[in-house]
């Protein structure tokens, strides 16, 4: 069931202020949660939503690092969180994304991201990039 405001309900902000539904911009995003109507805090950052074997994760990246390839280029990332009133930056700033094509990849380390977005490449149909992968993966 989906909850429909009225102009006299009160919507709570992130700084804990009360205001009247009827006194919203039109183009603010407000939802209904936890019992409240909650105006969502804007989210200045462009972000990254990168799909795991358990969850979808997002980050916002913050620079390339410099053992990144012609191949594989590694970042240093920020993972994105959402609360009440919208996203918000977490914490956690060591994560690292791994990126191959158009295919990404997350871990705490640049190995662990490697081996994700390499993973996750290898699922697709796509021969040219099978292939690449067999070259770039050394045989054991």
């Amino acid at each position: 069931m989906t909850q429909i405001p009225h102009p006299n309900d009160i919507v709570y902000t992130s700084d804990n202020r009360k205001i009247p539904f009827r006194e919203i911009a039109a183009d603010k995003e407000v939802i209904f949660e936890g019992g409240l109507w909650r105006l969502q805090d804007k989210f200045p950052h462009k972000t990254i939503e990168i799909k795991g074997e358990k969850e979808t994760k997002e980050f916002v990246l913050l620079n390339q690092l410099p053992n990144s390839g012609e191949f594989i280029q590694f970042y240093n990332a920020t993972q994105v969180g959402k609360g009440c009133y919208g996203k918000f930056l977490t914490e956690k700033t060591t994560a690292v994304l791994a990126k191959c094509g158009t295919f990404w990849g997350y871990g705490d380390t640049a190995d662990l991201a490697r081996g994700m977005v390499l993973s996750n490449a290898a699922k697709t149909p796509n021969l040219n990039i099978l292939k690449t992968i067999r070259d770039y993966v050394p045989e054991k």
